[in-house]
């Protein structure tokens, strides 16, 4: 998909769409989570433990089968990446990257006033203008997935591993592409 895209040498007109796309898909993830875990506590938890014959029929019906969560995770994983080498292409490398901003202002992703969110990401986080109209726009879909802040930790923790580990190892990142 990346490679075919005619706007993907202009990140300024691909990065909404890519945080759409996460946000889309953390939406399936978390959804696929909220019904297993409901599932387990219903079988494990309840009186309905004594038919677990129909765990099988129950998950099926509710969630169809089609979903290989496994690769949505794969999916978010590279649209995550996309969206953090974003920054890379502005040639700032201390500059925050959209996922950092959306990690680190959830407590004001509820704000009612537009542009009391545009104060509060400059005083609060010193966002990038370039970040804003996308963050302004997306932060609060975000919030509203359950398990969002943790998916989003989890990258960042991952992209932190790695880069210590290539640190350690004198070894340089792979070359964007």
């Amino acid at each position: 998909m990346f490679q075919q895209s005619t706007i993907s040498k202009e990140p300024e007109m691909y990065l909404p769409y890519l945080v759409a796309l996460a946000i889309i898909k953390m939406r399936v993830i978390a959804f696929h989570e909220a019904v297993l875990r409901t599932m387990d506590f219903a079988f494990e938890q309840t009186g309905v433990k004594r038919i677990s014959e129909v765990q099988p029929v129950v998950r099926e019906m509710l969630l169809g089968g089609k979903i290989d969560i496994a690769s949505q995770r794969n999916q978010l994983h590279q649209i995550f990446d996309r969206i953090h080498n974003e920054r890379a292409i502005h040639g700032d490398e201390e500059e925050p990257t959209m996922i950092e901003a959306l990690l680190h202002n959830k407590r004001i992703s509820e704000t009612i006033d537009i542009f009391d969110l545009d104060d509060m990401l400059e005083q609060l986080y010193g966002c990038p203008e370039r970040l804003k109209p996308t963050l302004r726009s997306s932060l609060r879909a975000v919030y509203r997935i359950p398990g969002a802040q943790a998916m989003l930790q989890s990258y960042t923790d991952c992209k932190a591993a790695l880069k210590r580990k290539r640190k350690s190892d004198g070894s340089k990142p792979k070359a964007k592409r």
